[in-house]
């Protein structure tokens, strides 16, 4: 049988050929970690200021404040700062992938480095699989309403309403799926073909939601469901992949380079905002009529702009690192063990929520106090910082998987110990995570 490879379109007996200021960096990157950083911050104040709390529902009230803490509703066509913080991790993630899967296969050989890969996806898979079935229920049903336009053959109406078999979804499940469809793509040793495959992967999307039934899918779905994370997010993936190998392994100077990422993120960004512009009073209907920009659908003028938008900030980072010489340590401490600072603060947080609604059977919006929402805010971000410096101090690293592995097992105590609880005093809520 013949060994999997995936690497880089440079062979590596070339890359030790080229000059040292055009040799792939060793070691961590700062502004990569950074950028990381930032994102996983956002993350952990958005987790634990919730659109669904009572201070959450408060700081929506507040303008462009309320865009920071909850999703855009899929019919504004609008998109917020909280709908950009996954798609900014996905880029950062596929990013980074070729440049990790290469220092992996140094150091443990080809097919030891696509195992490791393919299982850290696998058990972002199963978690994911974990957390969206919390509540034990699995799926969803979706049945069209009986005045539905779909629902009509000429003017004959017909006469069972179909019904969607919707799978429980949850971001995990996300970017597992999107970071697997990456990292197979990956095998595409040339660039600038894995390029052009991410952005047919992501108009194959695009011809597809031209199906209504596929667009109900996505937004009945949390963050899209099974389709917009395989196509929607898994074409950001592959692009980000594409993008990182030309970072990390062409033979382009360094400043070319990273100019070329500005560039790059600018024409994605302003694509989208071109396609809403009437030409000649002649609407371009399939990308604009019935597809406003939606984070749900992860669709064509959505992933454009995440995509430019992720690739503006990299190039930020970068900036402030090499013309500062600023390394921003504070970011740096919440970029470098990512997933593991995310699901700490996830876990208590679940927490919160079922010991408030079930237990002490407080209404989450409406009837917990703000100053208690608020309280609890400040005791999850200051645990995570305090967790993040620790870490940084004994210059600790906590892997995807390690992390994976110990947020799994937590989660399935915590589902057994509702699941003792319900049966002995009748708890009455296994759906918190749904």
């Amino acid at each position: 049988m013949s060994e999997l490879t995936i690497e880089p379109e440079m062979p590596e007996e070339k890359l030790k050929e080229l000059p040292l200021e055009r040799q792939p960096p060793k070691g961590r990157l700062d502004w990569v970690d950074m950028t990381r950083g930032f994102v996983m911050l956002y993350f952990i104040v958005t987790i634990s200021f919730p659109g669904d709390s009572s201070i959450g529902a408060y700081l929506q009230g507040i303008p462009i404040i309320g865009g920071l803490f909850m999703h855009a509703a899929a019919e504004t066509g609008r998109v917020t700062a909280f709908d950009l913080g996954t798609p900014l991790f996905i880029f950062i993630l596929g990013f980074t992938m070729p440049i990790s899967f290469r220092k992996r296969k140094e150091e443990k050989g080809n097919n030891a480095a696509v195992k490791y890969i393919l299982f850290r996806y696998l058990i972002l898979f199963v978690l994911g699989f974990v957390i969206a079935n919390f509540g034990l229920d699995f799926a969803k049903y979706y049945s069209f309403p009986f005045d539905s336009q779909f629902l009509y053959q000429g003017n004959v109406p017909l006469v069972h309403r179909p019904i969607l078999f919707i799978i429980n979804w949850d971001v995990i499940f996300t970017i597992a799926i999107s970071g697997l469809i990456g990292f197979l793509f990956m095998g595409v040793r040339n660039t600038k073909y894995r390029f052009f495959l991410g952005y047919g992967w992501l108009f194959l999307y695009q011809f597809g939601l031209s199906s209504t039934t596929f667009q109900i899918y996505a937004l009945q779905s949390e963050y899209g469901g099974f389709f917009s994370a395989l196509f929607g997010y898994g074409s950001i993936a592959i692009i980000a992949t594409a993008m990182g190998d030309y970072i990390f392994f062409s033979d382009t100077v360094a400043t070319k380079k990273m100019k070329g990422l500005l560039v790059f993120g600018a024409i994605n960004f302003v694509v989208p905002l071109v396609f809403y512009l009437p030409i000649a009073n002649v609407q371009l209907q399939f990308f604009i009529e019935g597809f406003p920009i939606s984070w749900q659908l992860a669709n064509f003028s959505f992933v454009l702009t995440a995509i430019g938008m992720a690739s503006m900030v990299l190039w930020g980072f970068q900036e402030i690192n090499a013309r500062f010489k600023k390394n921003a340590p504070w970011l740096r401490m919440f970029g470098m063990s990512s997933f593991f600072l995310y699901f700490i603060v996830r876990i208590p947080d679940t927490l919160f929520q079922i010991i408030t609604t079930s237990v002490l059977n407080l209404d989450y919006v409406t009837q917990i106090p703000w100053w208690l929402s608020l309280s609890w805010a400040v005791v999850v971000i200051t645990y995570s910082i305090v967790t993040a410096w620790i870490l940084r101090k004994k210059n600790k690293q906590i892997s995807t998987v390690k992390s994976s592995l110990i947020f799994l097992v937590a989660i399935i105590g915590i589902l057994l110990i509702v699941i003792v609880l319900e049966l002995t005093v009748g708890l009455g809520y296994l759906a918190i995570f749904n």
